[in-house]
């Protein structure tokens, strides 16, 4: 069999399959089969309704977590800068400070207002309690 008898071959079965093919019956079927099912629009489906709220919630509760977990990682440069700020004050320049806060602080008998001001006993028990 060589290459030409091949091809008389499959123009006889070409020839046959065409005058055994119903055109009108197969459009007709492949219409009806069309109308019998509506077309439902890919935007109209409940399982992209479904992805698009579980991604709504994702996104929702990650950017929660994230706002009430992650707070400022650095202070702010005024909460850097205010002992700096507070060491060059007097003592009269702190009060007026506190007095400024509306900050009552309890005013109790024997306090003392700095080192200068403990007698021995109190000083040997201060650094017995610094150090642990």
């Amino acid at each position: 069999m060589n290459e030409i008898d091949l091809e008389r071959i499959a123009n006889r079965l070409g020839e046959r399959a065409a005058a055994e093919l119903d055109v009108e019956r197969t459009a007709a079927a492949v219409v009806s089969r069309l109308r019998s099912r509506p077309a439902v629009a890919w935007w109209r489906s409940s399982t992209l309704l479904r992805l698009a709220a579980a991604l709504a919630l994702t996104v929702g509760a990650g950017l929660f977590a994230y706002r009430t977990t992650s707070g400022p990682s650095t202070p702010s440069a005024a909460a850097a800068n205010t002992p700096a700020l507070l060491q060059g004050l007097s003592s009269d320049e702190l009060e007026e400070v506190l007095d400024s806060l509306s900050l009552e602080a309890p005013a109790h008998e024997r306090v003392a207002l700095g080192l200068h001001d403990l007698n021995d006993e109190q000083l040997k028990e201060l650094l017995q309690k610094m150090e642990g």
